[in-house]
């Protein structure tokens, strides 16, 4: 509504159901930040170069930094989903319109790509890529399910329907 993709129609109710649904959820996520307990930061144990552990504190801007990435996240993935409706679904001339899952499939490629980048940080320390034999049913879930099917689901959602209702089932990939 907000970038005039969606026509905001004022003698229906539709719409005012969307603004306070996402006014609700906006708010519910503002009174989780806000009411929170405060904690101190995490104690985290680390070695020294003398061999001796000592507990270091992360400072509270990680915490901060979450926060932003979180709302970084969510602003992008809109974007995402309201640039493909325009640019893709929306437009007649588009060889990608009937084909939700090549779209799907090339977002997939640039954020593997951009992963793959950013995992070269942790190259030196090969030991942050090990799992647990337990923890491969949940990768395997979150990676085909979670992500790959839900990434699926909505671009194909977004082919069929308005970009905010799409938005509005986004935690389904959360």
């Amino acid at each position: 509504m907000i970038l005039c993709i969606e026509k905001f129609k004022i003698k229906q109710w539709y719409p005012y159901v969307k603004l306070v649904g996402i006014a609700a959820a906006a708010g519910g996520a503002v009174e989780m930040i806000l009411t929170k307990p405060k904690v101190a930061a995490t104690p985290v144990n680390t070695t020294n170069s003398d061999g001796n552990s000592s507990k270091n504190v992360l400072p509270l801007s990680m915490e901060t930094l979450g926060y932003l990435s979180l709302v970084g996240n969510t602003f992008l993935m809109a974007l995402t989903i309201i640039l493909q409706k325009k640019l893709i679904f929306g437009n007649k001339k588009s060889r990608w319109k009937d084909l939700p899952i090549f779209v799907t499939a090339y977002t997939y490629v640039f954020g593997t790509m951009f992963m793959g980048l950013s995992s070269v940080y942790y190259y030196s320390q090969p030991s942050v890529f090990v799992l647990p034999q337990e923890a491969w049913i949940g990768l395997v879930y979150a990676v085909f399910v979670t992500s790959s099917l839900c990434y699926l689901l909505l671009s194909w959602a977004n082919l069929h329907i308005s970009s905010s209702i799409v938005t509005a089932f986004w935690p389904l990939q959360v």
